[in-house]
């Protein structure tokens, strides 16, 4: 086994026909270290933070963006509950991600965050549990009314009903069970 490598974010430039250049300067670590577990990096809907989840350090790093492409961070967000994994964005820039739970019996969940200028986390909902085992990947419809949690260990999904403002509430939750 080689040692340990410490994850990291580069930033990039795309030219106009798609190759994409190093920015000098421009790499960061994540939080986690080398046992961060990194699921996901994305943008917010406005492209001036970034974000990573970390599964195995219950972490979310986030960084904001310049308009020179350079990243300024980390800054560490707890998770709302433990594992975090997959997330996407409302039409209005709020965080919504799936929470793992280290793939324990019945105790996936997904969260919510408003992703404030500084780049920093609100927790909105905190963990809503779905009573499945090792919720993965979310998936907001287009409507914003419906998320979508895949669960690996349970092998099935679930779906969270929410209001206009993504607030999930305990008794807004509506899980189902596919195969």
């Amino acid at each position: 086994m080689g040692p340990a490598v410490t994850p990291t974010i580069t930033g990039y430039r795309m030219s106009g026909q798609g190759e994409l250049t190093p920015i000098p300067d421009s790499t960061r670590p994540v939080l986690g270290g080398s046992l961060s577990g990194c699921t996901q990096v994305s943008f917010n809907p406005a492209g001036d933070v970034l974000v990573v989840t970390e599964k195995t350090a219950d972490v979310i790093s986030t960084y904001t963006v310049g308009a020179d492409g350079l990243a300024t961070g980390p800054i560490r967000n707890d998770s709302s509950g433990l594992g975090p994994f997959g997330f996407t964005f409302t039409q209005t820039g709020r965080l919504l991600t799936s929470e793992n739970f280290g793939g324990a019996a019945l105790q996936g969940g997904a969260a919510s965050y408003d992703v404030n200028r500084d780049g920093r986390l609100a927790p909105v909902s905190g963990t809503v549990r779905n009573g499945r085992s090792d919720t993965c990947w979310i998936v907001l419809t287009d409507n914003q009314r419906y998320a979508y949690t895949t669960n690996a260990m349970s092998n099935d999904s679930s779906s969270y009903r929410a209001d206009a403002a993504w607030q999930p509430e305990p008794a807004a939750v509506d899980c189902r069970s596919g195969g």
